[in-house]
Protein backbone atom coordinates (compact mmCIF):
# COMPACT_ATOMS: atom_id res chain seq x y z
CA UNK A 1 0.00 0.00 0.00
CA UNK A 2 3.10 2.82 0.37
CA UNK A 3 3.78 2.75 -2.93
CA UNK A 4 0.07 3.30 -4.41
CA UNK A 5 0.91 7.07 -4.29
CA UNK A 6 1.05 10.08 -2.36
CA UNK A 7 -2.93 9.84 -1.33
CA UNK A 8 -3.15 6.64 -0.83
CA UNK A 9 -0.60 5.41 1.15
CA UNK A 10 -0.84 3.88 5.29
CA UNK A 11 0.94 6.80 6.04
CA UNK A 12 -1.37 9.61 4.55
CA UNK A 13 -4.08 7.73 5.66
CA UNK A 14 -2.61 7.65 9.73
CA UNK A 15 -1.71 11.59 9.29
CA UNK A 16 -5.12 11.96 8.13
CA UNK A 17 -6.35 10.60 10.61
CA UNK A 18 -4.21 12.14 13.28
CA UNK A 19 -5.27 15.64 11.94
CA UNK A 20 -8.92 14.82 11.93
CA UNK A 21 -8.83 14.13 15.84
CA UNK A 22 -6.34 17.05 17.08
CA UNK A 23 -8.73 19.72 17.07
CA UNK A 24 -10.10 18.39 20.32
CA UNK A 25 -6.68 20.50 22.20
CA UNK A 26 -8.20 23.65 20.37
CA UNK A 27 -11.89 23.24 21.17
CA UNK A 28 -12.40 23.06 25.04
CA UNK A 29 -16.01 24.21 24.45
CA UNK A 30 -17.44 21.21 23.13
CA UNK A 31 -20.94 20.28 24.58
CA UNK A 32 -21.85 16.39 25.29
CA UNK A 33 -24.94 15.09 23.31
CA UNK A 34 -25.09 18.82 20.94
CA UNK A 35 -26.52 16.70 17.99
CA UNK A 36 -27.69 19.47 16.02
CA UNK A 37 -24.57 22.03 16.48
CA UNK A 38 -21.60 22.51 13.96
CA UNK A 39 -18.82 19.72 13.84
CA UNK A 40 -15.87 20.57 16.49
CA UNK A 41 -13.64 20.14 13.32
CA UNK A 42 -14.13 22.92 11.02
CA UNK A 43 -13.70 20.72 7.91
CA UNK A 44 -15.67 17.69 9.05
CA UNK A 45 -18.81 16.24 7.34
CA UNK A 46 -21.61 16.12 10.23
CA UNK A 47 -22.68 12.14 10.07
CA UNK A 48 -24.09 11.07 13.54
CA UNK A 49 -23.74 7.73 15.60
CA UNK A 50 -27.00 6.05 16.62
CA UNK A 51 -27.21 7.49 20.20
CA UNK A 52 -27.16 4.11 21.15
CA UNK A 53 -23.27 3.46 19.85
CA UNK A 54 -22.03 6.25 22.33
CA UNK A 55 -22.22 7.97 25.70
CA UNK A 56 -22.98 11.09 26.22
CA UNK A 57 -20.51 13.14 28.53
CA UNK A 58 -18.73 16.37 28.86
CA UNK A 59 -14.83 15.70 28.13
CA UNK A 60 -12.57 16.69 29.59
CA UNK A 61 -14.20 17.51 32.90
CA UNK A 62 -16.10 14.38 33.48
CA UNK A 63 -13.23 11.74 31.99
CA UNK A 64 -9.98 13.43 31.42
CA UNK A 65 -7.88 12.55 27.98
CA UNK A 66 -4.41 10.62 27.78
CA UNK A 67 -4.35 9.33 24.50
CA UNK A 68 -5.54 9.14 20.87
CA UNK A 69 -6.86 6.11 19.08
CA UNK A 70 -6.54 5.34 15.32
CA UNK A 71 -8.19 2.62 14.10
CA UNK A 72 -8.24 1.17 10.49
CA UNK A 73 -11.52 -0.03 9.72
CA UNK A 74 -12.01 -3.35 7.46
CA UNK A 75 -15.28 -1.96 5.29
CA UNK A 76 -15.76 1.13 2.88
CA UNK A 77 -16.24 4.14 4.29
CA UNK A 78 -19.88 4.17 3.29
CA UNK A 79 -20.12 0.53 5.08
CA UNK A 80 -18.29 2.06 8.26
CA UNK A 81 -21.17 4.93 8.39
CA UNK A 82 -23.51 2.87 8.35
CA UNK A 83 -22.33 0.48 11.31
CA UNK A 84 -21.95 3.84 13.30
CA UNK A 85 -25.53 4.46 12.59
CA UNK A 86 -26.75 1.15 13.37
CA UNK A 87 -28.06 1.04 17.18
CA UNK A 88 -27.21 -2.64 17.43
CA UNK A 89 -23.85 -2.67 16.53
CA UNK A 90 -22.82 -0.83 19.75
CA UNK A 91 -19.73 0.44 18.09
CA UNK A 92 -18.56 4.24 17.15
CA UNK A 93 -15.97 6.49 16.35
CA UNK A 94 -15.56 10.17 16.62
CA UNK A 95 -14.24 10.50 13.30
CA UNK A 96 -13.91 8.49 10.21
CA UNK A 97 -11.54 9.89 6.95
CA UNK A 98 -12.12 8.07 3.70
CA UNK A 99 -8.96 7.08 1.96
CA UNK A 100 -10.63 7.90 -1.30
CA UNK A 101 -10.22 11.77 -0.95
CA UNK A 102 -8.94 12.31 2.80
CA UNK A 103 -12.98 13.43 3.37
CA UNK A 104 -13.15 13.72 7.43
CA UNK A 105 -17.34 12.56 8.71
CA UNK A 106 -17.41 13.55 12.52
CA UNK A 107 -19.67 11.11 13.90
CA UNK A 108 -19.48 11.54 18.22
CA UNK A 109 -19.11 14.87 19.62
CA UNK A 110 -15.69 15.34 20.63
CA UNK A 111 -17.06 15.71 24.35
CA UNK A 112 -19.02 12.37 24.46
CA UNK A 113 -17.44 8.90 24.68
CA UNK A 114 -17.25 6.62 21.59
CA UNK A 115 -17.67 2.86 21.95
CA UNK A 116 -14.77 2.03 19.83
CA UNK A 117 -14.17 -1.42 20.66
CA UNK A 118 -17.96 -2.16 20.97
Amino acid sequence: MEGAGPNTSRRWFLKGAALAAAPYALLPDARAGAQDQAVDYPSAEWQPASRSNYTASDRPASYPLDSVIIHVTQETYAKTLAIFQNPAKKVTAHYLVRSADGHVAQCVREADIAWHAG
